[in-house]
């Protein structure tokens, strides 16, 4: 039913043996394997020039040639993710998504640099899901990666997701029944197959991953989208856990399960992480961590934080990193109560366990913005969503906007219920474990 499956890399680091693994993909027919990614937010899961490695994986280990080897051992060919950062201040402010590209492009090199001799490495894969209807955006970014990779003597495989229309007014579900919504959809898959040939014809793709989203008991045109597609190796994502063989198309060149590991684990699998450090048996079922992985993990979190993400004890979320986090291209952060509340939680709790007196003084730091946010607005009840000592432009009109209350200070109103809910969170739990007398 399958020739290959997906492989989430971060999963994968946890076996023990890859041959167990490998060769149960081989029986089960698999001729090929796709690696989800091999870098994203500055990490790599392979040994970089560029990218730290990710925690908790030593710079001398090779998962990855571990793997490349024992498919070649069973003539399963590897196709490697690429760079699957893509940060949400990209998608705010880099819309011709260079950034990505060049990551991608990077990887790619290195990959190619590192494994080149390695048999079965047969190619890329971009791990992105791109604007449906691909827009000139997307052609662009495929066209830069697709021309580098081919220069490296590699194909390129990318993803594509069936369209799916917005549910906007009175087509707030999909009715199948109703013609409006069917006649929307099929203007919004011509659109869809029109953009990616395009696309394909432009930027000399070699694969299209067409990813089947229906699901069983739903009509699918993925039979028609793979006639349709010229000039281009056409394969399907099939989800797993839901397939029968009834619905998985004849014509896809390969059909790939995703992923690898929604099928049921073996019965006496021992899961250890193959870069694990320390020494013994392991529980069956259970990851061997180092002991400290966590706090390092913690750590850097907390570092990042610090560094980029406070504003007055506020946690804000949505950042241009070019400009500083208080400049106007910064200062709306309508999540910070939310997002300050869990924050408040998170240092609280790290102290009833570990008994650090720095996480109690961050916990109470951020829980007198909690506070702050709590009374700002100078009506009993109101909390405000994040404040400010000073805006740049209009305060805006609705209800989710800038005040100013009689201090000056600048707050954001319109609080909603998932707001309370961190703050909430954030009071109770620094009551419970941090507050004095």
């Amino acid at each position: 039913m399958l020739n290959g499956f997906f492989v989430n890399p971060i999963l994968a680091l946890r076996w023990n043996d890859f041959a167990t693994h490998i060769k149960r993909m081989a029986d089960l027919g698999a001729q090929k394997i796709i690696v989800q990614w091999t870098s994203g937010h500055g990490y790599g899961l392979y040994p970089s020039r560029i990218y730290d490695p990710i925690w908790g994986l030593p710079r001398n280990t090779d998962w990855i040639k571990q793997l490349l080897e024992t498919a070649m051992d069973h003539q399963i060919d590897v196709w490697l993710g690429l760079d699957a950062c893509y940060s949400t201040s990209e998608w705010h402010y880099d819309k011709p998504l260079q950034s990505l590209s060049q990551r991608c492009r990077t990887t790619a090199s290195e990959l190619a640099d590192l494994y080149q001799n390695t048999g079965s490495l047969s190619g890329f894969y971009i791990p992105v899901d791109l604007d449906q209807p691909l827009k000139k955006t997307g052609v662009n970014f495929l066209d830069q990666i697709v021309s580098h990779c081919h220069q490296l003597g590699y194909p390129v495989a990318c993803p594509a997701s069936e369209p799916r229309p917005k549910l906007t007014g009175r087509h707030y579900e999909a009715d199948q029944q109703d013609q409006e919504w069917c006649a929307r959809l099929q203007r919004l898959r011509r659109t869809w197959r029109k953009s990616w040939q395009q696309a394909i014809d432009q930027s000399g793709l070699d694969i299209l991953v067409i990813r089947d989203l229906c699901g069983v008991g739903r009509e699918s045109d993925l039979e028609a989208d793979l006639h349709h597609f010229q000039n281009i190796r056409r394969w399907v994502s099939l989800p797993l856990y839901h397939q029968t063989q009834d619905l998985i198309p004849t014509s896809a060149e390969a059909k790939i399960g995703f992923s690898y590991h929604h099928l049921d684990p073996f019965p006496t699998a021992e899961v250890v992480p193959c870069h694990s450090v320390r020494q013994g048996p392991a529980r069956q079922g259970t990851m061997r961590q180092a002991p400290d992985l966590l706090r390092q993990k913690a750590d850097r979190v907390e570092q990042f934080l610090q560094e980029s993400c406070l504003v007055e004890g506020q946690v804000v979320s949505v950042l241009d990193t070019r400009f500083p986090a208080t400049a106007q291209q910064n200062q709306w952060q309508e999540d910070a109560d939310w997002l300050t509340g869990l924050y408040v939680g998170a240092e609280s709790l790290r102290y009833a366990t570990t008994g650090e007196t720095a996480a109690a003084d961050r916990a109470r730091q951020s829980w007198q913005a909690v506070h702050k946010l709590s009374n700002i607005s100078g009506t009993p009840g109101i909390v405000a969503r994040y404040w400010l000592l000073h805006i740049d432009g209009p305060l805006g009109d609705g209800r989710k906007r800038w005040h100013q209350n009689d201090d000056g200070i600048y707050w954001i109103g319109d609080i909603s219920r998932d707001q309370l809910s961190g703050h909430m969170f954030g009071l109770a739990t620094y009551f419970d474990h941090v507050a004095t007398a």
